[in-house]
């Protein structure tokens, strides 16, 4: 009997032996059904599986570079279109005719330098800045600026020149044939810097229109008698100044002034002791002495 299991024994590890040389061993203990190994193709999935992150981030990469580029062009395009067709354009020069007049009408300088004036026929003298030019016939003694820039009644800039005149007292007063015109504004004294012993120290200037318009048309020389805006100055009074001194405008064109230049220019109200050409004027009846 003991040889008899002995034998069967060796009998069942021959057979075992043969079935592991053919390959149909496993091991129970080591292996179960549902946990056999996989097949070594799994290996190449996973490496496949593991470039795809790879291939996205040089897909985004690729798309990211190709909107940049895209941008980039509209922005060139945009900019292109301004420069050709939305940049403003240059000032253009002004016409010739613009230029011409700045040149016709040049800065007046108040303090410009004086040369002095005498006149034997009406008995008196005054200072009056280099550039103005004094004409006397005996008659009239007249009295011109140059060309300056003036506001007129509707306070747009215009060329003209100031005229003052002085003619023998006692006469007919040039402007009064029309009528008598109405203060524009309230009469102001003037201070004559060195007056003589025959001159009074002060007098009124009176700024006057004869058609009762706005503006001042001119400037009277009217001694003791002073206005209030809108009272009548009559003729009457002026002529008891001895010369009878006035003051008119004259429009210009170039060096043209007066009646070939579209005649008389009426000022604005304000223009007094503001427009560089009538402080001039006022400085030139300011050094009038009476001899």
């Amino acid at each position: 009997m003991k040889y008899v299991t002995l034998w069967l024994a060796l009998l069942q590890y021959t057979e075992i032996m043969a079935t592991n040389k053919h390959g149909h061993y496993s091991d129970p203990v080591r292996y179960s059904a549902d946990e056999a190994p996989e097949p070594e193709t799994h290996l190449s999935a996973d490496y496949v599986n593991s470039l795809e992150p790879i291939r996205q981030r040089k897909a985004r990469a690729k798309r990211n570079r190709l909107i940049f580029l895209t941008v980039l062009a509209v922005v060139a395009v945009l900019a292109a279109l301004y420069f050709l067709l939305l940049q403003p354009k240059p000032a253009t020069a002004p016409p010739a005719q613009q230029v011409q007049q700045t040149e016709q009408a040049p800065r007046v300088n108040v303090d410009e330098p004086t040369d002095p004036y005498v006149s034997d026929a009406f008995g008196l003298s005054f200072d009056h800045p280099k550039s103005w030019q004094p004409e006397d016939t005996g008659q009239e003694l007249v009295v011109r600026s140059p060309v300056g820039k003036l506001a007129d009644s509707t306070g747009a800039q215009v060329d003209g020149r100031i005229v003052v005149s002085f003619t023998a007292g006692g006469g007919k007063v040039p402007g009064y044939a029309t009528g008598e015109p109405v203060a524009v504004i309230e009469s102001q004294k003037l201070t004559y810097a060195k007056p003589s012993q025959n001159q009074r120290k002060q007098t009124y200037l009176s700024f006057v229109n004869f058609s009762q318009g706005g503006g001042i048309q001119e400037i009277f020389v009217t001694g003791d008698s002073g206005y209030k805006k809108g009272q009548v100055v009559p003729q009457v009074d002026v002529k008891k100044v001895d010369p009878i001194i006035r003051l008119v405008f004259e429009k210009c064109q170039g060096e043209t002034c007066g009646s070939q230049a579209g005649g008389a220019l009426v000022i604005a109200e304000g223009e007094w002791q503001k427009n560089p050409l009538l402080i001039q004027a006022e400085k030139l009846l300011q050094s009038l002495k009476v001899q």
